[in-house]
């Protein structure tokens, strides 16, 4: 099987890379604007991005106490902050 973002046929990947017709309810111009001005030069660095994600370590490896993604020195004052208000 043929893996990569460009062979998911379920996902917004393909339209926002011009590889299908853009959707009507698919909004990919905010996506795009953060990574160039110009259409093509968005396009081709967000292609870049999503490769360069490749084969990176799942942030879900991270996980905290089953709730937080952040350094040790986050989840302690998140925890101070919960016990709080409780």
């Amino acid at each position: 099987m043929t893996t990569g973002a460009g062979f998911w046929p379920w996902r917004s990947y393909r339209a926002t890379v011009g590889y299908e017709p853009d959707l009507n309810t698919l909004d990919i111009d905010w996506i795009l604007a953060a990574f160039d001005e110009r259409r093509d030069l968005a396009i081709e660095r967000y292609e870049r991005f999503v490769a360069d994600g490749k084969h990176q370590p799942s942030p879900w490896s991270q996980l905290r106490n089953q709730v937080y993604l952040g350094s040790e020195q986050f989840v302690d004052e998140m925890q101070k902050r919960i016990q709080r208000t409780a």
